[in-house]
């Protein structure tokens, strides 16, 4: 009869929901979903990388107290590059924090000095050590993701070169600064990533003493700068 029938399909029913083998194949459908969607959390991960890019130095002047010549001195600087290398750690497919090496380097155009003069040969580079922290936007797993990010850096050296009379001297001294970073990350695989970046640094007024004589005294100048790097990074 109908109500026998019925009654048979709601035993059937009973004994599937009371048998975790029969809900197995239900919750792999549904774990493959969320995989799928991005929902399930990325697991926390090692990498390590190496960066290279081009770097615009923001100097216009330096502070000039050689003993020499003494005053105030613009500056033009070529564009120049920079060159590093990463290690990080990612969390949950969202936050990185890394420690880095970045070298830079612009070559100097000109070096106008006080009372006429002209040193037309020099550069103007850095060594520095830094950690930042990013945040990755979009979905966990998506090809193309944007991200921000910010950090310290100490600059163990900043040197600049005047390669020309009157002065021909090297001038070094080091400091702390701050940068800014954006842009966006494109995981080629499961292991292998590039970062299309660009920084702002600045270290403020950088006090550079005479590294040869130290009878051609300091100069003090500002050291900031914008670049623009790709980062290949591996997860281990």
């Amino acid at each position: 009869s109908f109500s026998e029938q019925v009654d048979v399909n709601e035993r059937t029913m009973l004994k599937r929901k009371a048998n975790p083998i029969l809900r197995r194949p239900m919750l792999l459908t549904a774990l493959g979903t969320l995989v799928t969607c991005g929902y399930v959390q990325a697991d926390d991960a090692w990498y390590g990388g190496v960066t290279l890019g081009l770097t615009n130095n923001g100097v216009s002047s330096v502070e000039l107290d050689t003993g020499i010549v003494n005053g105030p001195a613009s500056i033009d600087t070529d564009l120049g590059y920079t060159a590093g290398l990463v290690l990080g750690r990612e969390f949950g497919g969202r936050w990185r924090v890394e420690g880095e090496f970045r070298y830079r380097t612009n070559q100097l155009d000109s070096v106008d000095l006080p009372g006429g003069g002209r040193i037309t040969d020099g550069d103007y580079s850095s060594g520095a050590l830094g950690v930042n922290g990013y945040y990755l936007f979009g979905d966990v797993g998506a090809k193309w993701r944007p991200f921000l990010g910010a950090g310290i850096a100490w600059m163990e050296e900043i040197d600049m070169d005047l390669e020309d009379d009157p002065i021909n001297e090297s001038y070094s001294g080091d400091g702390t600064a701050w940068q800014l970073m954006g842009g966006m990350s494109w995981n080629v695989s499961s292991r292998w990533s590039i970062d299309f970046e660009a920084r702002y640094l600045d270290a403020g007024s950088i006090s550079m003493d005479a590294e040869n004589d130290a009878s051609t005294g300091r100069i003090k100048a500002d050291y900031n700068l914008f670049e623009v790097t790709a980062e290949a990074t591996y997860r281990f």
